[in-house]
């Protein structure tokens, strides 16, 4: 069977994204297939989403595979989505990784549980991010996390405004977990 990414979505053969337009299947395929929500991907190269309103990935099927930015940064990103609760460039990080991976600017727009990386976290991994987005949503809005729970979060910061109801915060929203030093 053919796949619409170059690789196997293996941690040893991740799928390559490299472009917009594969992040933009990624949230598409994510939502139709499960197994692409639990699959392995690394970007290979910085994205430059101008004139794209990218849906959350994993907005029905929750993320729980890994995105590996390898260092990459993502610029212009426009999430729309002001009714929606678990907003962010992933839905739902359960049990996944995000990683090495930046978003330098652009604006994320939610309903409660919204932050740039994810609107909420499930003992998942967030390692090695930061977001200069701006970012608006209800109740539980952060910058990088609307809603954290149970989770690890290492060498991450935040450099954008954050709006948002009850329970706002520069990395997250609401939390029910101590959260390391991100950024010194």
């Amino acid at each position: 069977q053919e796949t619409p990414f170059e690789g196997s979505g293996t941690a040893e053969n991740p799928y390559l994204n490299g472009t917009a337009e594969d992040l933009v299947r990624l949230s598409e395929l994510s939502d139709t297939d499960a197994a692409y929500a639990a699959a392995y991907y690394l970007m290979t190269a910085d994205l430059d989403m101008s004139g794209v309103t990218l849906k959350p990935i994993g907005l029905v099927n929750h993320f729980s595979g890994s995105l590996d930015g390898g260092g990459h940064k993502i610029t212009n990103l426009t999430i729309n989505k002001a009714d929606t609760e678990h907003t962010g460039l992933i839905s739902f990080l359960e049990r996944g990784t995000l990683k090495n991976l930046g978003i330098e600017s652009g604006t994320v727009t939610g309903g409660n549980k919204t932050g740039a990386l994810a609107g909420r976290t499930m003992y998942a991994k967030l390692l090695n991010c930061y977001s200069k987005a701006e970012v608006a949503g209800g109740n539980d809005t952060g910058g990088l996390v609307g809603m954290y729970n149970n989770s690890d979060m290492e060498n991450c910061y935040v450099w954008g405004s954050v709006t948002g109801g009850v329970s706002v915060g520069g990395l997250a929203g609401g939390a029910n977990r101590s959260i390391d030093a991100g950024y010194p």
